[in-house]
Formats: structure tokens, sequence, C-alpha cells
């Protein structure tokens, strides 16, 4: 067992020897974090936390990298300055506020099991090393460069039992802006590993982790994270964290006129004063100053609006855009007019509306298609036995108010309508074309149930029901006697009966403005 051991840390030592690439960033991570299982099969599991010892003075020799030699007893040496009144002392780090400086104590193995104790020492301290190393600004330092900081931190006790000014106090003191310890032993094919982060920059225990499994990827794989985000955690606390959000993705964001990134964004800022800009093509820009100090985190979460609605942005609550509406639809008025014989108008129509809260405000447009009429005339052969045929056009240009009487769990609404405009009719009995111009109106309850919602857009459905008077249609009537036809006579007659129209809505809510 004892060579195979040897075997794989040898391994994981040239492994952590080759180029590593740079971890992503995590956020930072709570004071007391919830127990975290490593992956696979055989993962370790994690054990409550149990107080640790106080620090281990400095040694006179070490066997092997990141090793605390111990005495006959197989404990370390205790530190004779531990307890008493810490005495200031001179910073061991300069005070670089562009740089944060982590020390990593001797790592320690209890009870002491020779040479293999060294080896996974050695490979834990290379591994804190590289990965906390290859963070900008962060600066890992171990016993084999600063020999006298372990009898330094030795001298303010068991740090754990510290309370948040007296470990502020270390910073204040000694330059560091926090202090990773590790400590295992083995139960029999099993590693129990000990991982405490103590965050000198807030005062408090960052990270406190409890480890028992196989030697293996996983085992390094959980202390590999826990040491990049408290090495983020407390950079970030000589950091302005800078979290963007917009609806739409997408956009640009510029810091000082400089751009940074596109949203969903996080970025990392020195204190000071910040414009902040999110701007996309088509849209309204974002755009607000802030004065950020060490620590803050700022997070925006954007909406970017177009053109029209942004002109309701700065109104009241009431009036502001909440979304666009399109409908596509059918719409029948039954007329039954006996001259000049039509039946009913049949017509496409389309609106574009916009919501203001239990409003819908928008213009709409109809044209008719395939109406046809046809008037009996009296002729020389008898009482209507003449018969004149009639193309008819009609379009109408309305203005729409809707508001909502009801609305059930947002799938389904009522709403009572009203339109307003102008229709243009136009008749062509085949000798010649009569058009008008008249006002045209309507009146009507709506039903609308949504069938599909996904994101910022959903499609639904709606059925109208009222009275709709589309204006007035011109018309020729003629007559006939035995001498020929008679001069055709012009004549108008108002349409004006109940009516149905059938619609497709697509709604697009005003996250996508």
């Amino acid at each position: 067992m004892t060579t195979i051991r040897r075997t794989l840390l040898a391994g994981l030592g040239l492994a952590l020897l080759l180029p590593a690439t740079a971890p992503a960033q995590v956020g930072p991570a709570s004071a007391n974090p919830a127990p975290m299982a490593l992956p696979g099969a055989a993962a370790p599991t994690v054990a409550p936390a149990t107080p640790a010892p106080g620090a281990p003075g400095a040694p006179a020799a070490v066997p092997a990298e990141g090793v605390v030699p111990k005495n006959e007893a197989g404990t370390a040496p205790a530190d004779p300055g531990a307890g008493k009144p810490v005495a200031r002392t001179k910073r061991l780090v300069p005070d670089d506020p562009k740089k944060v400086y982590l020390f990593l104590d001797p790592v320690s193995v209890q009870p002491p099991e020779g040479d293999l104790g060294g080896d996974l020492a050695a490979v834990l301290t290379r591994l804190a090393r590289v990965r906390i190393n290859l963070l900008e600004s962060v600066r890992l330092k171990t016993y084999q460069e600063m020999p006298e900081v372990p009898e330094v931190m030795a001298r303010f006790g068991d740090l754990e039992k510290l309370d948040r000014v007296s470990l502020i106090a270390i910073k204040n003191l000694t330059g560091f802006d926090g202090l990773v310890r590790m400590t295992y032993g083995y139960e029999g094919d099993q590693v129990h590993l000990r991982l405490t982060c103590f965050d000198f920059r807030n005062g408090q225990i960052a990270r406190k982790r409890e480890l028992t499994g196989p030697l293996g990827a996983d085992l390094f794989s959980v202390v590999e994270g826990d040491l990049t985000e408290f090495a983020t955690l407390v950079r970030r606390s000589y950091r302005v964290t800078l979290e963007v959000k917009s609806s739409p993705e997408g956009a640009t964001v510029r810091v000082n006129q400089r751009v940074v990134g596109k949203t969903p964004l996080v970025h990392e800022l020195q204190s000071g004063e910040y414009t902040i800009k999110v701007e996309q093509e088509g849209f309204k820009p974002f755009e607000e100053r802030y004065q950020l100090s060490d620590s803050d985190r700022l997070h925006l979460d954007v909406t970017l609006y177009n053109p029209l609605a942004a002109r309701f942005l700065n109104a009241e609550p009431g009036f502001r855009i909440d979304s666009r509406e399109l409908d596509l639809g059918y719409q029948y008025v039954f007329l039954d007019l006996d001259r000049p014989g039509v039946t009913a108008v049949h017509s496409y129509t389309m609106a574009w509306l916009l919501r203001f809260l239990d409003w819908d405000v928008g213009v709409s447009w109809a044209t008719s298609l395939g109406t046809e009429g046809e008037n009996r005339l009296d002729t020389f052969l008898g009482e209507e036995e003449g018969l004149q045929h009639y193309d008819i056009n009609l379009q109408r240009f309305l203005a729409v108010v809707k508001y909502s009487l009801l609305e059930k769990y947002s799938f389904a609404s009522l709403r009572l309508g009203a339109s307003g405009g102008m229709a243009y009719a136009s008749t062509d009995d085949g000798d010649r074309t009569l058009t008008r111009w008249t006002p045209s109106a309507s009146l009507f309850l709506e039903l609308v149930s949504q069938l599909v919602r996904g994101g910022n857009f959903s499609l639904e459905a709606q059925l109208d029901l009222g009275a709709a008077y589309l204006g007035q249609l011109p018309y020729t009537e003629r007559t006939f006697s035995l001498f020929g036809a008679a001069p055709a006579e012009e004549q108008t007659r108002a349409m004006f009966g109940p009516m149905a129209a059938i619609a497709l809505r697509l709604v697009f809510w005003n996250g996508i403005f």
C-alpha cells in the first residue's frame, strides 16, 4: 500500500509541474459553506468540522516541501510565545492595493507517516501555489519563501478562536490578507483532510471543510475549487464587482467609454467614479454614473427600449408601455341591403397596438375581399326583369381602444373595445366607378385566450362580437323604358350591422423593446 501511495503522489506532483490554464473565476464563498461531496463512486465523505489546533511554530529544518517536522511524540513543537501579548512587528509583505497576499501554513500530517506524509504535503503545497498564483493580482507565499511567518502568526494564539477585530489586526500588522491551513492524516486507505481559510481583510473564517476519501483526483479537485473561491473572495474585497444583465441580451457595456464586454457580464474594477453605459443598435441606451468603493458589488438589470417606448419611461407607471401587439384576422359584417343587394362584407384585418396596463391603444386596417352586389331593374319587359351588377371595394383606417374588464391568470381576458376612423368605398357598375370617404366606427366585446407563452413572446386567439358601421356605400341606379336606358342616378346607402371577428394576436412584451 505504501508503494501505491508513493507512485500516485509522484504522478500527481508531476502533473502539477506541467503548464496549467487559469481556472475560471467563481463567485465568493460563504463564511461557512455547506459540505460538498466529491464526485465519483468512491467520493470522499465530508465530516463535521472540528476545531483545529493552534498554528505551529517555525521548525528548525524541513525534510520535504510544505512539511512541518514533529517531535518524538509525533506532535508539532509548542510555541513559547503563544498566548502572550502580540508585539507590533513590521509588515511582512508590502501594502499594495493592487495585489492580494495570502500565506500557506506548512502542510502537516498527524500522526506522521515518514516520507509518505512529506510526499502528500509537497503535492498540496504545489497545488495551492500553482492555482492561486494563476489568479490575477493574487500572490501566495509559502514557508519556503518566508520561514519567519509561522512564528509571527503563532503569537496571536488560536486563530479560530479570535474575534473579527483581532483577525483584521493581523492584516494590519503583517500585511497578509489571508491564511490557508491544511492538515491531514491517513485512516487505512482513506485520507482525512482538514482545510481552513482565514480572511483577515474581512475578519472571518471564509472556508472550513473536512474531507474523507481515497487519495485521487476527486480529492484534489475539491481542494483546488476551495482555494480558488477563497482567493477570489479576498481579491474582490479590494475590487468592485460589476454585474450587468440586459434584456435583450448581447448589449455592449462601456465603462468610461471603454468597451468591457457584452451582456451578461461580470467585470472587476478598481474603486472610483465610473460612467456605465449599456447600448444596442435600435434601442435607447442606458447610462448612469456611480461612485464605487472597495468590496462594492454593483448589479444592473437593464431593460432596453425602442425609441417609441422610451418616450413613456419618464411618465407615470400607468402610462408605461408593457407590450406591443400585432393582430391578424378576419371580420364578417352582416348587412342584408336590398339595394344595391349586398348581403355581407368579408374583410381581412390587421391591427397594431401598444399595451398600457389595462389599456390597449393602436390602429387597424381592414380591406374587403370579393364583395359584390346586384340590383334588379324595371325594364320594358316588366318589373325587375333587368339586372345591374356591382364590384365593391371597401378600405377602413381606424383608431382602436380596448379596456380589460376581466383578466384570469394572464391566459384569458374579456375586453371592451371601440374603433373609429374613415372608410373608403368604391363601387364599379361596369360603366362608371363611384368613390367616397365617410366616417366608420364599431363597438364590440372581445374574448382573448393565450395559446403559447415563451419568454417575452406570446401567441393569443381573440374573438370579437359587436356592431359595426362601415360608412356610406355609393352606387348607381338605372331605369329603362321603351325608348332605352334612362340616365343613372347616384345613390348612397348606410352600411350598418352586427359584426363578428376572429384573429391571432402576437404579443411582444417589453423585455424585447
